[in-house]
């Protein structure tokens, strides 16, 4: 009777050491999911610092083209004696200047943010790589463990079930000696009656 209950024990376990096996796996597989939408998310700004920077140009040359027409007109002004239009040419000036700088500064804040998106990039494919390669070195870790945990399993299972059948086979034997002796005794009680009845 004991030996379905050792079988379901080392199945039992067999089960639980697998189960356990499998929990630790997907934490190199979440890493790795991490690691490529970080890229994703590091080309995604890329690209946006990149359309940022060109829209910066665009606007820093056209800033420049107003302020040279603001100051070709500003000298008109002036050699015509016009000083209202010279008083207004010199304000159009001055807020062309300041949204050239600050598109001039946009372009360099757009320029290093790309430079740290391009970095993290270079970082991230760096954590991927490792992330695989680790991966890889878990997934063989877990194969090879598989392998060396599947015979070892059924070796302690036979070697179990082995000691069970030789005790059995030993009852067996113990009940036929037994008999033969009770046989014995029976004979011989025979061979008294009979002798008794010879008498």
């Amino acid at each position: 009777m004991l030996k379905p209950f050792v079988y379901l024990t080392a199945a039992s376990a067999a089960l639980v050491a697998a189960a356990a096996a499998f929990a630790q796996a997907p934490a190199p597989n979440q890493d790795v999911r991490e690691d490529r939408r970080d890229i994703r998310e590091d080309r995604r700004d890329i690209r946006q610092d990149t359309r940022d920077i060109q829209q910066d140009r665009r606007d820093i040359a056209k800033d420049r083209g107003d302020i040279r027409e603001d100051r070709r007109e500003l000298r008109q002004d002036l050699r015509e004696g016009n000083k209202a239009g010279a008083t207004a040419e010199r304000k159009d000036l001055a807020r062309d200047r300041t949204d050239l700088r600050r598109d001039q500064r946009d372009l360099r804040q757009d320029r290093a943010d790309r430079r740290s998106d391009r970095r993290d990039l270079r970082q991230d494919r760096r954590d991927l790589a490792r992330d695989r390669d680790q991966r890889g070195d878990e997934r063989r870790n877990m194969a090879q463990q598989r392998r060396q945990g599947g015979p070892g399993q059924s070796t302690a299972m036979t070697a179990q079930a082995q000691p069970g059948n030789n005790g059995s086979g030993n009852s067996r034997t113990g009940l036929q000696g037994n008999g033969n002796p009770r046989g014995t005794g029976m004979g011989k009680g025979r061979g008294a009656d009979h002798g008794k009845g010879n008498r």
